[in-house]
Parts: structure tokens; C-alpha cells; sequence
């Protein structure tokens, strides 16, 4: 989200959105601390969706042998 010095505020999905750098009072991005817990088969399509959304990898522990936190 982009608020501009005039006061409008807009939400941005792409970087080539962004209004003149001269115009931006402020910019905020949404972030959320997130524990996913799946089963092991489903950890690689998760893992490239975390990568897509720009997500980070901190650790992976196993609760038994099929799943994972």
C-alpha cells in the first residue's frame, strides 16, 4: 500500500504501479508469521507457494513420520 503526500492511497501489486518516488509520503507491505503443519507429500507445493508469494523458510520439524511442522 502507497499513500501518497496528497493523501491517496493506493494498492499496489506491482512494482511498475508504484506512483514518482517524489509523490510517496510512505509505503507499507502487509506481512503474517504463519506455522503450517501438513502432511509430508504436500511440503514441496507448499514450499514453491511460500516462494512465489516473495515467503521465508525458517524450519521444518517432523511431529511423526508423516508430518510436518
Amino acid at each position: 500500500q502507497v499513500t501518497k503526500k496528497n493523501g491517496e492511497i493506493f494498492k499496489i501489486s506491482n512494482p511498475s504501479s508504484f506512483p514518482s518516488k517524489n509523490d510517496i509520503e510512505k509505503t507499507e507491505e502487509p506481512y503474517v508469521k504463519v506455522n503450517i503443519i501438513t502432511p509430508s507429500k504436500y511440503i514441496g507445493g507448499i514450499m514453491d507457494l511460500v516462494q512465489v508469494r516473495r515467503g521465508s523458510f525458517k524450519n521444518m520439524e517432523y511431529i511423526d513420520e508423516k508430518i510436518l511442522k
